[in-house]
């Protein structure tokens, strides 16, 4: 899932508004995280973050399959200290899953975003 920001205005007939910000939700392709937010980059994005929970919610309500979303967080510097791609900052709004984040693999470093309707 990506977010993305323009100058210009591109075809937005692929993207999804939510807000005063625009979504792809891409489902047909699996990626790696690092894969992923380079496809964003590449359409002048990033990976998304979600802001607040109404945000999340418009999101749940627009995912229309079951599968895994990366998000643009990572604490790959600090465990524990989740940061926002797009802002460098700390990201204000993280909603686990109960027991999440497990760190049972030491690899665990990046967040995705999964919702079962």
């Amino acid at each position: 899932m990506g977010e993305f920001n323009w100058e210009i205005s591109p075809d937005l007939t692929q993207y999804k508004q939510i807000g005063n910000r625009y979504f792809i939700f891409e489902s047909d392709v699996e990626l790696s995280w690092t894969d992923a937010k380079k496809a964003c980059e590449e359409k002048r994005g990033h990976l998304a973050t979600i802001k607040d929970s109404e945000e999340l919610f418009r999101i749940m309500y627009e995912i229309k399959d079951l599968k895994f979303y990366w998000l643009g967080i990572n604490d790959h510097e600090n465990k524990g200290e989740f940061i926002s791609l797009a802002s460098g900052k700390r990201d204000p709004f993280l909603y686990w899953q109960e027991n999440e984040p497990s760190y049972t693999e030491n690899k665990k470093n990046c967040v995705y975003f999964f919702y079962v309707k």
